[in-house]
């Protein structure tokens, strides 16, 4: 008698995870979920993928091995001296495991494993969002656009340190002539993504990118530290007005179980503060209840009757903040009665 796992990664992740021996080692949940998209795959349909932040091993080794990732039983194969073990507990079969490495001798830090259920070997690869060329940072140009945006946003109590430190720009020509260009950038300074909006906020632009591009991103990730508490709001000038460090915008997105800030939070244990716009119950909900279901202390920040963070001023923030509401899962279940 024989079982096999078929795993087509229709529909969610079907419960693969990455094993980290560090969080072991430290009496903490030591699988950490991977991250599931919904394409790619048989026919355009799923697969997933976890990357090197999400594993560690328990023995020091150069180049890093792949072990972490995958269990070896059975009868041992010696294939140019080196040895493999062959196991029938799980059937590869018609699975593709592709790694994208940072460079050619096989190092896997910053590597990215991923595997999926398909008949053809076409791998999808996501374009890096790139900033208008048009782009200039506000501190570094006296246009009459820098000009009133700097104003506009002292307006706002956004003070010009918060615009070199967020490098906060516009573009003197093109299509985002005269707008203020909010930039992200991943835990290399890279940039990862931006946002677009006029002074009088009639137009918003985000960029076009490629469907699950969003998932595999962290905004402002460059500022963030997960064995810190982090703060979750919905805008860049929400992040900013919090006055606070560790804070990172959603954008309008959900935040998912497949993303790779959910994973981050899980992965370090990250107590989190919810702080959505006052429009956005349903969403802070669901949010809220994945992230207890994964053992995440939450609490959450009340900004009623402003609309968002955005419309507060730092010391009307810090109050509410220190007044954060404990939720877990009776908490949870109040918070969907009112």
């Amino acid at each position: 008698m024989s079982l096999i796992v078929n795993n087509t990664f229709d529909n969610f992740f079907e419960y693969w995870f990455t094993y980290d021996y560090e969080r072991d080692k430290n009496q903490k949940n030591p699988f950490v979920p991977v991250t599931w998209e919904d394409y790619d795959g048989v026919n355009n349909s799923g697969h997933i993928w976890t990357d090197d932040n999400r594993w560690t091993i328990d023995a020091l080794e150069n180049p890093v091995s792949i072990i972490p990732l995958i269990h070896y039983r059975g009868e041992e194969i010696c294939d140019k001296g080196i040895t493999y073990y062959h196991t029938n507990t799980v059937d590869f079969t018609n699975v593709t495991i592709s790694f994208y490495l940072k460079k050619e001798n096989l190092n896997l830090y910053n590597a990215h494993f991923k595997a999926k259920n398909i008949q053809k070997k076409e791998i999808v690869e996501f374009e890096r969002v790139t900033l208008p060329k048009e782009y200039v940072p506000l501190c570094e140009n006296k246009s009459i656009y820098s000009k009133r945006i700097i104003s506009y946003l002292k307006s706002r109590d956004i003070e010009y340190k918060d615009i070199i430190k967020y490098k906060i720009g516009t573009c003197l020509s093109g299509k985002y002539e005269g707008m203020i260009i909010f930039p992200s950038f991943d835990k290399n300074g890279c940039l990862n993504y931006f946002t677009a909006r006029t002074i009088n906020n009639k137009y918003y632009f985000i960029p076009r990118t490629q469907k699950g591009y969003k998932n595999n991103i962290i905004i402002n990730e460059l500022n963030l530290d997960f064995s810190k508490p982090i703060i979750i709001v919905e805008g860049f000038v929400d992040m900013i007005k919090t006055g606070m460090e560790n804070v990172s915008p959603l954008f309008g997105s959900s935040l998912n179980k497949n993303s790779k800030l959910f994973g981050e939070i899980v992965k370090n244990s990250t107590k989190t503060y919810i702080v959505l716009d006052s429009d956005a119950d349903e969403m802070k909900k669901r949010l809220i209840k994945s992230l207890i279901s994964y053992g995440i202390v939450c609490y959450t920040v009340n900004v009623s009757p402003y609309k968002d963070v955005g419309e507060m001023n730092y010391g009307e923030f810090i109050e509410r903040f220190n007044k954060a509401e404990f939720i877990d899962e009776s908490e949870l279940l109040k918070l969907r009665m009112r």
